[in-house]
């Protein structure tokens, strides 16, 4: 009897997948994971996340592109330019690469609509030869609270 209960919980736990979903994106051939309680809006092509209290935030969008990543990159800075008051880099960027796809990120903060805000840039070369972009940002006094969210996120896009 014991093996059974035991057996149940952890397929409950397989099942549940960590309270996690995981939102297709079929143009760019991947999926974008986003953990159970934050709220998605949108369509793949503009995808909004927020957590349950609204103090960190991500959207994810594809930079349909035949250009170069340092042309990719530039239409990222376009994004921030529109969402930010004003930002810098804490970094100078990584190139690394994580479930089979390269990507690029920066770690940053700046100021939104007069909130200090830290965030996180991640531009992904999808199995489409396009460019997914996911930036998380956060109030910078909760950036503690929510820095294993956001890593998560970015950490859970995977090939289709």
């Amino acid at each position: 009897m014991k093996k059974w209960g035991i057996a149940l919980l952890l397929s409950l736990l397989v099942l549940s997948g960590a309270f996690a979903e995981y939102y297709p994106h079929s143009q760019a051939e991947v999926t974008i994971y986003f953990p159970d309680e934050w709220s998605v809006d949108g369509d793949p092509d503009l995808m909004e996340a927020y957590a349950p209290d609204s103090l960190a935030a991500f959207i994810s969008t594809v930079v349909y592109s035949d250009e170069a990543k340092e042309e990719a990159w530039a239409d990222v800075v376009g994004v921030l330019d529109e969402m930010f008051d004003s930002y810098d880099y804490y970094d100078e960027g990584v190139e690394d690469s994580i479930n089979g796809l390269w990507r690029f990120s920066k770690i940053g903060y700046g100021t939104m609509s007069g909130i200090d805000m830290d965030f996180l840039i991640y531009l992904y070369k999808t199995p489409t030869d396009d460019y997914l972009l996911l930036i998380g940002f956060c109030v910078s006094d909760y950036w503690e609270d929510y820095e294993a969210d956001l890593y998560a996120i970015v950490d859970g896009v995977k090939p289709l």
